[in-house]
């Protein structure tokens, strides 16, 4: 017979903003750093990591650094993963979103590294964590279940974007294996579709 496997895609998205400096910005490169290492010769799994921020070049802006997708994949790359402005978590995720389905139809299991907390210039408060969790759901009607990796951040707010689909990270990358290695596991093993011909 015949196995055909489905391949996963599975997407990195780091928040670079200001609030992500010191510790914080130590422990979500290195967190980039291990998926990418755990993840990169695994077959069947494309991977894509992106950074964001906002406002950098001009008031309403988000800008995506893209760091390892198809035809880009020099892991020293993430090497430049930094603290940069603003953030607007819920355009940002949406925006990664449309760019990998540009790539990929197939399903995707997306990890966000960020604080919980979306600001930028007129992208704040109540009105930024509502808009945040709707574009979430937007992205998750393109085929990805996404994940929060909440770096030393607001749990509350995390809760009420991500629903329970977060992982509550502290100052160190040290409890991170674990925490996802049943999780990509599962997700791998759930998403992959076999079937037998003969």
């Amino acid at each position: 017979g015949t196995v055909t496997t489905n391949k996963v895609t599975v997407c990195v998205l780091v928040d670079e903003s200001g609030s992500m400096g010191g510790k914080r910005e130590k422990t979500a490169r290195d967190a980039a750093i291990l998926l990418y290492e755990s993840l990169k010769d695994l077959c069947g799994i494309d991977l894509f990591i992106y950074g964001h921020t906002a406002d950098m070049t001009e008031y309403g802006s988000t800008e995506v650094r893209s760091y390892i997708e198809p035809g880009k994949n020099n892991k020293l790359s993430l090497c430049n993963i930094q603290a940069r402005w603003e953030n607007r978590d819920g355009d940002a995720i949406l925006g990664v979103a449309r760019r990998v389905r540009k790539h990929t139809q197939d399903k995707c299991l997306m990890f966000v590294l960020s604080d919980g907390q979306p600001s930028a210039r007129g992208y704040w408060g109540d009105a930024a964590i509502d808009d945040s969790a709707q574009k979430i759901q937007q992205a998750k009607a393109l085929g990805f279940d996404i994940m929060q990796i909440t770096i030393s951040g607001n749990i509350s707010h995390t809760k009420r974007m991500f629903g329970k689909d977060y992982i509550d990270l502290r100052d160190s990358v040290d409890e991170l294996p674990e925490k996802l290695g049943k999780l990509i596991r599962d997700h791998v093993m759930k998403n992959k579709t076999t079937t037998m011909t003969t």
